[in-house]
């Protein structure tokens, strides 16, 4: 697989393949009180000679490797030790892939280890900064985007992060991960234009849930179609089996049924589905990203089903690729790197000095990239992609909608 080229034309499209859903943990935040100017006169007696204070040495930040011998400097932090050691090691491999694909890139990479924890992602763009890196690639999880963004945002520099919760993008801070709203929106217009009007949701009933709840009635509505049920469930089998009754209640109004969930929770919600008795050979079941996974495939379950993906056969060339380069088997999120790698490339040879400003990482375009297909990154940190549809089989996928080329 070679990648050379990257299109910046104006009426690109997105896509990228997904990863499990990102970290929705928060980050607290701790405040220091700095100085007024005033000093204040001691509470009780005088104190004698104060004691030397020893100061509390920061964390360990570990040696960066270095990708790449160009002359623009960047950073991609990944957890390379950790319990998200293996996540790392996949991203870190996939981009120096990238590097080896391109001709010439003008790049030299740090990579930084963030142990997987926001301390260790803070310290790691820190040292990538003082490193002169004019572009962080990564972090993975959220509450490491917590920790970096205000760090480089104060640097003015841009991050390219892999999570996928849309409460860490800002403005600079963007999100390279596919993201449920474009997920939903794909696959409920998709549903649409097969002639389904009746929608109904069976989400879990966390953070998860809420975001795909709201995304999902944005799309009924601008499908034109009518929301006839969405229920909420524990995890619990009493409580899913609740939420099914209630949708299959709904009667005659459920033309198609979104279950998001992925592994083999969509398999049990649809089989307790068809427990409360819905009919999957009149009702369409409709799946997110997390559907993209073979065990998904093969599940009887689910046969007929439909889910929104970046093009398959584009990334099976990357694995394939990756697979015989490094005799393993690359994680999903891998394609992102070395996607990462490869648009900044990209911009380092087309836009020169403005290479990482606002206006050419949010060209109204986007990219035309390998491994996930187009991308736009959005002003808030957000993207857009262009997603295909695929139906599931019991053996390997059907094409059901192609993934769009534009964005017109």
């Amino acid at each position: 697989m070679s990648t050379t080229e990257i299109s910046t034309t104006e009426d690109s499209a997105t896509r990228f393949r997904p990863t499990r859903r990102a970290l929705l943990t928060g980050l607290g935040l701790s405040a220091l009180l700095a100085g007024c100017g005033v000093e204040l006169a001691p509470l009780g007696p005088t104190p004698g000679p104060a004691t030397p204070t020893i100061p509390t040495p920061g964390p360990t930040v570990p040696a960066a490797e270095t990708l790449g011998t160009g002359s623009v400097s960047m950073a991609l932090l990944v957890p390379l030790s950790g319990s998200g050691a293996a996540v790392g090691r996949t991203l870190r491999n996939a981009a120096q892939l990238a590097l080896s694909d391109l001709a010439a890139p003008d790049l030299r990479i740090a990579v930084r280890d963030t142990g997987g924890t926001a301390a260790g992602a803070a310290a790691a763009a820190q040292a990538a900064l003082a490193g002169g890196a004019e572009l962080i690639l990564g972090p993975v999880f959220a509450d490491e985007v917590r920790a970096v963004s205000p760090i480089a945002r104060a640097a003015g520099i841009p991050v390219l992060a892999f999570s996928t919760d849309v409460s860490v993008a800002a403005p600079g801070v963007y999100l390279l991960n596919v993201l449920i709203a474009q997920e939903v929106s794909t696959i409920v217009g998709a549903a649409a234009n097969q002639g389904k009007r009746g929608f109904a949701a069976l989400l879990p009933n966390d953070a998860y849930g809420t975001v795909a709840e709201a995304a999902f009635r944005q799309a009924v509505a601008r499908a034109g179609g009518r929301v006839a049920a969405v229920q909420r469930y524990n995890p619990d089998e009493a409580s899913a089996l609740a939420g099914a009754q209630a949708i299959v209640a709904a009667g005659g109004n459920v033309d198609a049924v979104l279950i998001p969930e992925g592994g083999a929770v969509a398999p049990f919600l649809a089989q307790t589905l068809v427990t409360a008795g819905l009919d999957t050979n009149a009702v369409l079941l409709l799946g997110s990203g997390q559907w993209n996974d073979p065990g998904v495939y093969t599940n009887a379950a689910l046969v007929g089903g439909q889910f929104p993906s970046p093009p398959l056969d584009q990334f099976q060339a990357f694995a394939n690729h990756y697979r015989a380069t490094f005799a393993d088997t690359p994680q999903p999120i891998a394609g992102l790197a070395y996607e990462g790698i490869v648009l900044a490339a990209g911009l380092v040879r087309t836009a020169g000095t403005a290479r990482f400003q606002p206006a050419s990482l949010q060209r109204a375009g986007g990219f035309r990239l390998d491994v996930n297909g187009l991308v736009r990154l959005n002003a808030d940190g957000t993207n857009a992609r262009g997603l295909a549809v695929y139906r599931v089989t019991g053996s390997a996928p059907a094409l059901v909608v192609a993934a769009p080329t534009t964005f017109a």
